[in-house]
């Protein structure tokens, strides 16, 4: 059950399509009817780790915006958005002992290896494009233009052994003939650039060498597309390309309080915010923005402490005002025989009751504002969450902060009259 469509999108059912002036609110619909709860699979935990040791395929990572990429010496230009990452996908590769998949590096070795931050791993049918551009020089003869379409024609078919020599004698044909230069990586350089389309952020480009290929993996299931292609943790990261998978790969967010809070920690932790699924444009505006929402989260905090401390004083100075008013009375107290302890318990009941009936007003007033908070958030950002939230820890912290207001203000000003004589404070008007 993930709800009723939201109340925004009412005024959609009385208008006419196409209008101009809907057109935002149209196309926000459609992003929530095609990216809702609604067309998610929900799995148990565990799953993910029993899908993988059945299909022998290593976990994909999505980028949450398109990344551009383009090679500086060949023509090959593309979009992908889709990772693994180096450590798992080795663990695939390992398992794989009948030549059904495999991994051929430059450098001359076959068994995988932890990738270094800048280097990836590309499908072995994509290094024929980006090698091709050299080729197309007026210097290179049509007999090693042949060869190079019969090495790469090689490296498609066959048994491990065999791919492994045709690419290896592509590499050596690259080197002697085309480039004649033991330095190929100048040649398999690579620029990977995230799309941040209407933001503020700064581009965000990395350059990547291509240090080997891969063969095998997916590839019945992606024949047409662009594989993804095999990096190093860290630059998944700074890519803002999150490989932590979290309690779930997806959540869905509960609307009310129970389960809320431990919801509203995950989608505001660093790993939380790569859950866009759900997607419109508040959601896109968050995840783009990331490293601002956290500060923004903070400054929240830093914020409501100094009003927290405000209010002590405010409450605080209150107190002990009316009780300074009230000098002559404790004189009369006095000369009538309460000593200190006396007086002290009088005036700290009677602060404590104030104290109390303030707590219980601030705690309908902050749950009154959270209502209003959560339903906006909810039905005008279509985000399915209770960011603002009230329960008996902030009902325990705002008691607890009157009471003890209440008591020190009381127990300060007391402490002070009383080492006065009782004549004296029935004297002063």
């Amino acid at each position: 059950d993930v709800g009723e469509i939201p109340e925004k999108f009412d005024k959609l059912m009385t208008v006419v399509p196409g209008n101009p002036k809907n057109a935002s609110l149209e196309q926000d619909f459609t992003t929530y009817i095609n990216s809702g709860a609604q067309t998610c699979l929900f799995v148990g935990d565990g799953f993910v780790d029993y899908y993988r040791a059945i299909k022998k395929r290593p976990v994909r990572y999505l980028s949450s915006r398109n990344c551009e990429y383009n090679i500086d010496t060949g023509s090959t230009h593309s979009t992908i958005s889709d990772f693994y990452k180096d450590t798992q996908f080795n663990e695939l590769i390992c398992e794989q002992t009948d030549g059904k998949t495999g991994v051929f590096y430059v450098d001359g070795s076959t068994m995988p290896r932890t990738l270094k931050k800048g280097e990836v791993l590309i499908e072995i049918s994509k290094l024929e494009g980006i090698l091709q551009g050299r080729l197309n020089s007026n210097s290179i003869s049509p007999e090693t233009r042949n060869k190079f379409r019969a090495y790469c024609d090689g490296m498609k078919n066959g048994d491990y052994n065999y791919r492994l020599r045709q690419f290896n004698n592509l590499i050596k044909l690259y080197k002697e003939e085309v480039i004649k230069s033991d330095n190929i990586n100048t040649v398999l350089g690579m620029v990977i650039t995230q799309d941040y389309i209407d933001t503020l952020l700064q581009d965000r480009s990395k350059t990547f060498t291509i240090v080997g290929v891969y063969y095998g993996v997916e590839e019945d299931v992606i024949p047409n597309g662009y594989p993804p292609i095999v990096a190093c943790g860290s630059d998944l990261e700074d890519m803002e390309i999150y490989t932590g998978q979290g309690y779930y790969s997806r959540i869905i967010a509960p609307t009310q309080s129970r389960g809320a809070k431990r919801v509203a920690s995950i989608m505001t932790s660093k790993e939380g915010l790569s859950l866009n699924w759900f997607r419109n444009g508040m959601m896109d505006y968050i995840n783009e923005n990331s490293d601002w929402v956290q500060d923004f989260f903070k400054i929240f905090i830093y914020v409501a402490i100094v009003l927290a401390l405000f209010s002590m004083f405010m409450l605080f100075n209150y107190i002990s005002t009316s009780i300074v008013s009230k000098r002559q009375s404790i004189g009369v107290f006095r000369a009538l025989g309460a000593n200190v302890k006396d007086v002290s318990i009088m005036f700290i009941v009677e602060s404590v009751i104030i104290a109390v009936i303030n707590a219980v007003l601030s705690c309908i007033v902050t749950s009154i504002a959270c209502i209003f908070v959560n339903q906006y958030i909810m039905h005008q950002l279509n985000i399915s969450l209770n960011f603002a939230m009230f329960d008996i820890r902030q009902i325990l912290l705002i008691t607890l902060a009157s009471v003890v207001t209440a008591v020190i203000s009381s127990v300060l000003p007391i402490m002070k009259i009383c080492k006065e004589k009782p004549v004296e404070l029935i004297r002063k008007l």
